[in-house]
């Protein structure tokens, strides 16, 4: 379901249709037609799938021949011979899908935007929901939180820190090329 949620918005602000997606043990991507969103619209996307999240919309699974499925604005055309199964969640996105579901959009709890590479000329984009979400977010907190002590620095500072850290390298690069010479 946050799949289908993150895909519609990407169409609706990015005018990117998803090409595909894979559902992975510890994140799930999708392939979308755009070359290479900016961290605004990636921002953009993304708080409108929370959004959509946050609405509790319904969820709502048709069971229909495939001579009715074209009654609904699907984003993409089913290829199924015989009943096709559409998800509907209110009011945003219709597809048709085989997989599992939740009933209001509120059970996925929310999706998080891991990362964006190039990818045949579009944009691979891997993001995590709920439960993943929440574990991820918690991870990136401890590594931030570890470094922080690493570095004696807020996290505000640091950038800076690093900056500081690479200066002294690239001197000392230089010093030891003096020594050797």
């Amino acid at each position: 379901t946050g799949q289908h949620i993150l895909s519609q918005a990407f169409i609706e602000l990015g005018r990117a249709e998803t090409r595909s997606f894979h559902l992975g043990d510890e994140e799930v991507v999708i392939d979308v037609d755009h070359p290479g969103p900016d961290a605004l619209l990636l921002a953009k996307v993304e708080d409108r799938a929370n959004e959509i999240l946050w609405e509790d919309r319904e969820v709502r699974i048709h069971e229909v021949p495939r001579e009715e499925a074209g009654r609904f604005p699907l984003r993409k055309v089913p290829t199924v011979e015989g009943t096709v199964r559409i998800v509907e969640v209110r009011d945003f996105d219709w597809s048709a899908c085989g997989g599992t579901h939740v009933r209001r959009t509120g059970q996925v709890g929310a999706i998080t935007i891991l990362s964006t590479e190039r990818y045949k000329g579009g944009t691979r984009v891997a993001f995590v929901c709920g439960g993943r979400a929440l574990r991820r977010s918690r991870e990136r907190a401890r590594l931030l939180r570890g470094l922080c002590l690493e570095f004696t620095s807020g996290e505000a500072d640091l950038p800076k820190a690093v900056a500081r850290l690479k200066e002294e390298r690239e001197l000392g690069k230089f010093r030891l090329e003096n020594i050797r010479a």
